[in-house]
C-alpha cells in the first residue's frame, strides 16, 4: 500500500514538474533561453558587449569563437547575440565533478599504455 502512494505521488510530482518547465518556457522573451527568466535575480551591472558593443546588463556570457586555425575569446557577450549566433546553453558542472572526471580520464590513459 505504501509502494502505491509513492508511486502515485511520484507520478503527482513528475505532472508538476512537467508543467513548470512547460511555463517557464513560455515565460521565456521570444523565446531566448540566455534572457533572465521573470522572478530570477540576476546583477544589474552594465556591460558592453564584446561583439555588437551595445551596453547590456547581467546575464552576459564568455565564448570562444573559432574558425580555421583562429581563435578568439570573448568574456561579455549579450544574450541578443547569443541568440542572433544560434549559441545552445550548455550544462554547467560543478568544479568537483569537474575534477572527478579529469582524474578518471587520466587514470584511463594510465591503464591503456
Amino acid at each position: 500500500e505504501s509502494a502505491s502512494i509513492r508511486y502515485h505521488a511520484y507520478l503527482t510530482a513528475k505532472d508538476e514538474i512537467t508543467k513548470a518547465l512547460a511555463d517557464a518556457v513560455e515565460e521565456r522573451d521570444a523565446e531566448n533561453p540566455f534572457l533572465p527568466q521573470r522572478d530570477e535575480l540576476v546583477t544589474q551591472d552594465m556591460h558592453t558587449c564584446d561583439l555588437c558593443g551595445r551596453w547590456c546588463s547581467s546575464p552576459v556570457y564568455s565564448i570562444g569563437l573559432i574558425y580555421g586555425g583562429q581563435a578568439k575569446t570573448f568574456t561579455e557577450v549579450c544574450a541578443d547575440c547569443m541568440w542572433r549566433l544560434k549559441f545552445s546553453p550548455v550544462r554547467t558542472i560543478s568544479l568537483d565533478a569537474y575534477r572527478l572526471f579529469e582524474q578518471w580520464r587520466l587514470s584511463q590513459s594510465e591503464a591503456g599504455e
